[in-house]
């Protein structure tokens, strides 16, 4: 142990600093975490941002990442065990607002999706739902990737890598 009587300083209290420094402390580090903002969370702290009443994240928008981390999944740091972590994930999850007043939402439902979709770009309709179902074929196997040293896409879904959807992911 240090001096300081710190194992570790976390420089920043955003969500990836913190949860290093969770993952620290589960390991027997003593750690010290440092955040210059009056907040910690970072980009995703919620806020009364833009109007009173409004509370939204200040950066935060898709949460597919940190839904399929073993923090969550596995509950590895006993968030929701211990502390009662109960993480809400809306059907309508984002949204582009163009100047025109246009808008494309993304949702859970993929139907949904593509009518918001269709309302303002209907000629990328299908390139998006073949775009979907390619995700829907290969999102499982590559999430482990996400938590563990790389491999190629291939041998993560042990894929031949000359065959057609081997090509494809290869991209050559």
């Amino acid at each position: 142990m240090s001096e300081s009587g710190y194992d570790v300083v976390a420089v920043g209290g955003g969500s990836n600093g913190l949860i290093a420094a969770a993952y620290l402390a589960k390991a027997g580090k003593r750690v010290l975490v440092l955040e210059r903002a009056g907040y910690l969370g970072g980009g995703v702290a919620s806020g009364e941002l833009t109007a009173p009443g409004f509370i939204h994240e200040r950066h935060g928008t898709v949460h597919a990442k940190i839904m399929a981390n073993p923090l969550v999944t596995a509950d590895e740091l006993e968030l929701q065990s211990r502390f009662g972590l109960m993480y809400v994930r809306p059907e309508d999850s984002f949204g582009a607002i163009f100047e025109d007043g246009s808008f494309i939402g993304l949702s859970q439902n993929r139907e949904r999706t593509l009518a918001s979709l269709a309302a303002v770009v209907p000629e990328d309709v299908e390139a998006f739902r073949r775009f979907a179902d390619l995700a829907d074929e290969v999102v499982d196997a590559l999430i482990p990737g996400f938590f563990s040293p790389p491999t190629s896409v291939a041998q993560t879904l042990n894929l031949n890598p000359w065959t057609p959807r081997g090509v494809d992911l290869r991209g050559t």
